[in-house]
């Protein structure tokens, strides 16, 4: 087994709801799943009053992968075991 230390990628919060949900994406989609600030998410209607994920019934994290297109990592020390 290999292991890599120090390792931080991008992430977003969306809501603050009682229901937890860690929501990973297509390779080719980034951490923007709800619509912000003019950009659109790739899964807005979900996020929508009344909707599943809605802000208000929902806490979503929405991680970068290491193997997306939108990688954003930063490695200050890879080791090797």
């Amino acid at each position: 087994m290999k292991k890599m230390s120090n390792v931080h990628t991008a992430y977003r919060v969306t809501g603050h709801g009682t229901v937890k949900v860690l929501l990973l994406r297509a390779l080719t989609g980034g951490t923007d799943a709800v619509d912000r600030n003019g950009v659109k998410g790739w899964w807005g209607p979900l996020f929508k009053p009344g909707a599943p994920l809605a802000k208000d019934s929902a806490t979503v994290w929405t991680p970068n992968l290491f193997d997306g297109c939108y990688i954003a990592v930063q490695l200050q020390k890879v080791e090797l075991l």
